[in-house]
């Protein structure tokens, strides 16, 4: 872990316990992060390059001391905010790249649907995904419903700072970190990660290019120009990676299939 954390944090920093949470590292007493990068299990990378920041929070006041005390962290480099999602797409092009996004929502409720929403709005500006939330609601529900909607970091909103920075460096890597998860939660993740493994070795070419214009929040009219096939044609592919997905729209088929490397082999 970085130098940058206290005594205290550096001694609960890992631990390697075995348990529910088998084979992935636990970060402070309640955050655990795991690598998934093509299937690969990997080792923690080396704190060399600062992440650039994007915090989204409606209130002006969070908002301001949030950037303020990124801005002052070592691991982060350039912080960037903004009050919704809707305001991000006025960015510039000749803006700084963002490396993850963090969305303070506070004591907010939120669900699945909720958060693919708010990660399909973000698509331009990232397309991997690398959002965060912060709240101050941590059940083991609404951990699922950011798993399942493809939020790569959870943050509790007592996070200390050193901790926080160091979670959404990750984050900018592709990690995914959590707080610690409880059997109910991880199981079906694992599963589902698996199953999602599995859809992608199995995938034809063609689906795979479908996937990115959704990916890329294009209509099926759009995919199909781009592909220079029919948007009748896409429109069933579309259809059979729900079906096989399990899932209502494309909406939940770009999350489900969230960090899933889809590249051809």
């Amino acid at each position: 872990m970085p130098d940058q954390l206290s005594p205290d944090d550096q001694q609960s920093a890992v631990s390697t316990d075995h348990g529910p949470t088998d084979g992935i590292p636990q970060v402070g007493d309640s955050l655990a992060v795991r690598l998934s990068l093509g299937g690969d299990e990997q080792t923690t990378p080396a704190a060399s390059i600062a992440t650039n920041l994007l915090v989204i929070d409606r209130r002006t006041f969070t908002r301001d001391c949030l950037v303020a005390a990124f801005d002052a962290h070592s691991l982060i480099g350039m912080v960037a905010s903004a009050p919704s999602p809707e305001d991000v797409l006025l960015r510039s092009d000749q803006d700084p790249p963002i490396d993850a996004v963090l969305i303070n929502l506070a004591a907010d409720p939120f669900d699945e649907g909720t958060l693919a929403s708010i990660r399909s709005q973000l698509t331009s500006l990232q397309p991997a995904g690398r959002i965060a939330i912060m709240t101050s609601v941590s059940d083991d529900v609404h951990l699922d419903d950011a798993i399942r909607a493809g939020i790569f970091g959870y943050l509790p909103s007592d996070t200390p700072l050193n901790i926080a920075a160091e979670a959404l460096r990750l984050v900018g890597l592709g990690w995914t970190v959590y707080p610690r998860l409880t059997q109910s939660v991880q199981e079906p993740r694992l599963g589902s990660a698996m199953y999602c493994a599995e859809i992608a070795g199995s995938l034809t070419a063609r689906q795979k290019h479908v996937l990115d214009g959704l990916r890329l929040g294009m209509t099926n009219r759009a995919i199909g120009a781009r592909l220079g096939i029919s948007e009748r044609a896409i429109k069933a592919h579309v259809q059979e990676l729900m079906r096989r997905l399990k899932v209502r729209n494309r909406t939940q088929i770009v999350a489900k299939l969230a960090g899933t490397d889809f590249s051809d082999s």
